[in-house]
């Protein structure tokens, strides 16, 4: 079954220090301990994100706010001798400029969250 990621407690706790604030696109938060809350969007959902330390949004949720918000686009390349890449970059760097590139990850899915922590980490 294919379902959507969701970032990791370090990565959900950078991103709240950076300004993620997505809270009607999350239904799930991390608790100080780490582990994964969830929640509803009905009327108690609130009081329910006032127990979470950070939102936990999918992966693909925070990949696109970094894009709309903060300019910083992500791209995660396969490699021909298995496993993938990703690059992260500057969408308005007049030379189009690469940030930073890595290599040899077994999943997309792996990739793609440590090119988010960098991302978080190193250019916002």
């Amino acid at each position: 079954m294919i379902h959507e990621e969701i970032c990791t407690y370090e990565v959900c706790k950078l991103a709240k220090e950076k300004g993620f604030g997505e809270m009607a696109s999350c239904y799930q938060g991390y608790r100080k301990d780490g582990t994964l809350f969830y929640f509803s969007n009905m009327p108690d959902g609130k009081e329910r994100v006032m127990q979470t330390d950070c939102l936990a949004p999918t992966q693909s949720l925070l990949q696109r706010w970094l894009r709309e918000e903060k300019n910083i686009d992500i791209a995660i390349v396969p490699l021909y001798t298995g496993g993938y890449s990703y690059i992260v970059y500057n969408i308005h760097c007049r030379d189009n400029r690469v940030v930073n590139t890595n290599a040899g990850y077994d999943t997309y899915e792996l990739a793609l969250e440590d090119a988010l922590k960098y991302a978080l980490e190193n250019l916002i």
